[in-house]
This record gives C-alpha cells, structure tokens and sequence, in this order.
C-alpha cells in the first residue's frame, strides 16, 4: 500500500476517529487505526469494541492495500510535521515507512486481520434527519446523561421514535432533559434505544449545520452516516426507566427570566459554594428573584434580579452546576421556570419543545 495525502486532511481523518481508540485495553490491535484503500480515498476506522468510527480522506492512491498501524502514533506525526503532504508506504510485515518533507518515520503495524469486524449496514436507513437539527437535540440532552453510573441505562441517550416522532431523553438520576420533533417515519413505526454517551460525544462533533444525518439500526448495533463519516456503536441493553413519571404535570407558580442575566447571578452566587456546601438559594417572589449561598469557611453571597413572577413565593435549593448547564445548552433570551414548593422539582424551558427537570436540594433547616 503506497499513498500521498494532504496533511490537513491526513489530521482531519484522524482527529475524527482518535477519541474512540481503547487506551487500556489488552488487545493491542484496539490501540491501532485500520487503514484501507478504496478507490481514490483512503479509509480510516478505529474502536473499542462498543463505538466504531469510520470516515474517508481524498489521497493520491500509488498502490492499494491495508494495515493496521498505531493511531496515537499517527495522530501525533500528522500534528507535529511541517509540509503541505504525507507520504505513506506499507511493506511486507506491515511496516510503515511514513514521510513528510525532511521527516521520516518508521511505524510498525499489524495485520488488518486482527482488526474487529466493524458491522456494514444494508438497506435504507431508519431514517433521516437535518443534521443540524439533530446536533441540536443532542446538544441540549446530551449534558444530563450521566457519564458514569452502574446503572448503565443512565449512560445513555433514549431514543423513541413513534408516531413519526423523535423524542430523546437523558438523565442522571437528578436532572433530565427532553426534546421531540417531527420525523419522516411511517406512523406505524416504532422503536426504541438507549445510544451510549461517548457515542453521542463523538456524534455531536460529526454533526455539522448543513446536510442530513442517516440513521440506520441492525440487531444490538445503531450507525449514523454523516456525509462519508459513519459512526457505529453497540446499544445499551437494558430498559431505561419511566421518566414521566417525574414530570410534574402542572406548576404552581412560574417565573419568566432573561436567560444570561439569570446564569450571570447563578455564577456569581457559586462563588461561596464548595464541594461540601454545594447549593444556592433561590427566593422568589412577585417583583424580584434574590439568590444566596453560604459556606462555613468561605463566606456568603447574595445577588438579586428583577422577575415576572406569577404565583406564591417559593424558596429552594439547586445545584448551580445544574442550573449553569442547562442555561448554557439554551439560546432563547427567556426562560420559563416553573415551581411547585421548595422539595419538588423544578421545570425549565424555552421555545418549542424543550424541557429540563431539575432536582431540588435539601436546604438548611435555618434557611427553609
């Protein structure tokens, strides 16, 4: 195998599909990039055996072929050399002669043999989708799925397509987030999945604002194919639990606050928060929203704002790592925030469907 690439494009390639590459794992071949040519591109794939990123580059083919070569060792050779091209040529036991203008390097690789059989999806997709509508849905769920957690199904984005309805969820136990939109399914189709957070990290870099994103599912096994980059990843195996439950049906009382202002002084009250006194208080009432916090050895904060308040005052208590996330996946200059009393969760949201539930935190009884 012989080839010349850009090395932009070289780096792009392997920018994309570098994170998935099993860092810890006793297989050695995980720790390698499969390399294959195809027509007049070159073919990249990584995984870890539960995610499987795959994407293609233009290059000048001298002489087709494969390996498997180290991708850290690329992506570092790609990033670090000068010159406009990489030259890369494959002799027998798949040793790798790599050259750059006055750089040269020797890689040793191994047989694409070994390399995991990544699954090739056949037929049309489930179905199809703007991509930047997705990136999107994803961008404001995606932070409240839990990045850790034995309870696997809270490690994952739900997915449930009905009625010719997207909806995803993600949650951790304390918050959760929702968003819907129309599909182009048949109504009578229906199918549900929990996709694994790293694959949705790594989607979400894909996803770009112009195009579709494809959508295709095959047994255990979900694959999104944006533009030539396909994406594949194991599903998560377990029932993910009954989020509606949760929601409150209605709110009490509502407040409506201008969106920056209102994360302003949620990051300024954090100031006097700690990892022990984790907490700010937020007091609303009819004209005015006052947030506090108070930490033993730190000291106390308050700050307050003007609010459209509708209903009877309500103090509570929320993480403000919380409340800054969900705010900061938001782009509307008003938010609605809906209360029930000082021990039921809170409910923000903004313009069309997007919902965000937020636990409350247990304030100091001198407090409450």
């Amino acid at each position: 195998m012989k080839f010349i690439a850009q090395r932009t494009d070289f780096l792009d390639g392997l920018e994309k599909t570098y994170p998935v590459v099993a860092t810890k794992s006793t297989l050695s071949i995980l720790a390698n990039a499969l390399i294959e040519t195809e027509g007049s591109e070159v073919v990249l794939t990584t995984t870890n055996l539960q995610v499987a990123i795959r994407c293609k580059m233009p290059a000048n083919i001298l002489e087709g072929g494969s390996t498997t070569l180290p991708a850290r060792t690329l992506f570092e050779i790609a990033r670090e050399v000068q010159a406009a091209e990489v030259a890369v040529e494959v002799g027998p036991e798949n040793v790798a002669s790599i050259t750059s203008g006055t750089s040269f390097f020797k890689v040793l690789g191994i047989s694409k043999e070994e390399f995991p059989r990544v699954v090739e999806f056949e037929g049309d997709p489930v179905f199809t989708m703007p991509q930047a509508v997705l990136k999107t849905m994803l961008h404001r769920t995606s932070f409240a799925v839990s990045r850790e957690d034995p309870r696997h199904f809270l490690t994952g984005l739900y997915f449930l397509i009905k009625e010719s309805h997207l909806l995803l969820v993600g949650t951790d136990g304390r918050r959760l987030s929702r968003i819907t939109c129309d599909l182009n399914t048949p109504p009578e189709f229906s199918a549900s999945i929990i996709v694994p957070i790293k694959a949705i990290e790594e989607l979400e870099k894909m996803l770009g604002t112009d195009g579709e994103a494809l959508v295709f599912l095959s047994g255990n096994q979900v694959g999104f194919k944006v533009g030539t980059d396909l994406l594949v990843s194991l599903l998560i195996d377990a029932k993910f639990p009954d989020y509606e439950g949760v929601i409150p049906k209605t709110s009490a009382s509502r407040a409506f606050l201008p969106r920056e202002e209102f994360a302003a002084m949620v990051r300024q009250a954090a100031l006097l928060t700690s990892e022990q006194s984790s907490s700010v208080r937020l007091a609303f009432s009819r004209e005015e929203l006052v947030i506090t916090a108070s930490t033993p050895e730190l000291g106390e904060a308050r700050v307050a704002m003007p609010v459209r308040y509708e209903g009877k005052p309500v103090t509570i208590g929320f993480n403000p790592r919380c409340l800054r996330d969900v705010l900061n996946c938001m782009d509307e200059d008003e938010v609605n925030f809906g209360l029930i009393d000082s021990v039921s969760p809170g409910v923000i949201s903004g313009e069309g469907s997007f919902m965000h539930l937020i636990m409350p935190m247990r304030l100091p009884e001198a407090e409450s």
